[in-house]
């Protein structure tokens, strides 16, 4: 989309506070701009300005005129509105708006390469070094927001364990092929969505409908594999045709890009915080793209270094899934541990949370524990770890519930 306000807006600022002119170049670039007019000032102006030679309207008409076919150049250079000097938020405009650009046209290793030596190259300056005090007479009005803001999972066993979620806060959550990881990702939707949250679920492996259909199966309490196989009775297809009413009154949108980045993923999160975003959920972080011929280990530890910097950034709470070493199958003790994930050590570095989902169930077959679902907090960076909490899981429904204790573990 073309801003066409921001480019006149810093031209006219450019060429009215000549003190501006060193901080507009720097942070600025000619592919900023999709008009081409204005990109030929801007061009010719930091040209002039290369050469130690004065920057105003007059000489750059004289450079451009006998290029001026459509007469609009006088116009543009002469009759400005007079502007408040908002120079920085005028790059930042344009900056975010090129950005977003290139990575929507990326398709290649190059198009991400160049891409991150973009980003690299255009930070606009900000001030780093605080004050400890700084912002503190704001106390009160943060803190009322930060309550309105808590997410709470909605399942006590867990919610007295981690406390709760908030915005800033990056979740890893893993476990071995069958113990339920992707069901604790959708059942922690879904009571986030009862209590009115907004929740974005990036899908990287199921598709929309697959999605909807295990959603719905959990509303109506029927087998999600019934559908699959088109068994529902009657009674059955008519509950199932009900609960669709309650799947509509969700704030849940789904995201289902198989080459999604993690520069894609912020294009996308900036659109959905217009509307409001309370809670991210990734599934999951080995399928994110980009970074070409690097390693899992490599791409994973970028990746997951991303991811951090994105929650706090949009200050908001992202849940990614990880997946766990099969080797943990052949230890005696089957619980994972952090060193079992096998994306990268990173990932426990970086998490402000690390869960793992544990059943013992795949491991004995003992019909006693079917139904038993362990979560390990192995990481808290806010409260206990090191501690578990039991829960129950409907294997038909995918449906899990509280069990109401937890023990150290």
């Amino acid at each position: 989309m073309i801003n066409l306000e921001a480019e006149y807006n810093l031209l006219n600022v450019l060429l009215q506070y000549p003190e501006k002119q060193s901080y507009i170049f720097e942070n600025c670039d000619s592919s900023f701009f999709q008009n081409p007019l204005n990109r030929k000032i801007f061009t010719t102006a930091k040209e002039i300005f290369e050469k130690d030679e004065e920057v105003d309207n007059v000489v750059i008409y004289e450079k451009l005129k006998s290029e001026d076919v459509n007469n609009r150049l006088s116009d543009i250079l002469t009759n400005y509105l007079a502007l408040t000097p908002l120079t920085k938020k005028y790059c930042q405009i344009l900056y975010e708006s090129r950005l977003n650009a290139l990575i929507k046209e990326a398709k290649t290793e190059e198009d991400f390469k160049y891409i991150e030596e973009f980003k690299s190259k255009y930070v606009l300056n900000e001030i780093k070094i605080k004050h400890i005090s700084d912002g503190v007479e704001n106390f009160e009005k943060n803190y009322n927001k930060k309550q309105n803001n808590i997410i709470l999972t909605g399942y006590d066993e867990l919610d007295s364990c981690i406390g709760s979620f908030c915005g800033g806060d990056y979740i890893a959550l893993g476990g071995s092929t069958g113990t339920g990881k992707t069901t604790i990702a959708l059942n922690l939707a879904k009571m986030l969505c009862i209590q009115g949250k907004r929740v974005l679920y990036c899908s990287l492996e199921m598709p929309l409908e697959q999605l909807q259909n295990r959603f719905n199966c959990m509303i109506s309490g029927l087998n999600a594999l019934k559908f699959r196989s088109c068994g529902f009775t009657k009674t059955e297809l008519e509950s199932y045709k009900k609960s669709l009413n309650t799947l509509k009154e969700w704030n849940l949108s789904v995201l289902c890009d198989y080459n999604l980045t993690v520069e894609k993923l912020r294009v996308y999160l900036n659109e959905q915080l217009k509307d409001g975003l309370d809670f991210v959920i990734i599934d999951y972080l080995g399928l994110i793209s980009g970074y070409g011929n690097k390693s899992l280990y490599e791409k994973s530890t970028i990746i997951s270094r991303k991811l951090k910097v994105l929650a706090t950034d949009l200050n908001l709470p992202i849940l990614v899934l990880v997946q766990l070493n099969r080797d943990l199958k052949n230890r005696q003790d089957k619980r994972p541990v952090l060193s079992d994930i096998r994306e990268s050590g990173a990932i426990e570095q970086d998490a402000d949370f690390v869960l793992f989902a544990h059943r013992d169930y795949v491991y004995t077959a003992d019909e006693i524990k079917k139904n038993d679902l362990e979560i390990i907090i192995a990481k808290n960076r806010h409260g206990k770890s090191a501690v578990s909490c039991q829960l129950n899981i409907d294997l038909d429904t995918q449906n899990i519930t509280n069990k109401r204790r937890w023990r150290a573990w």
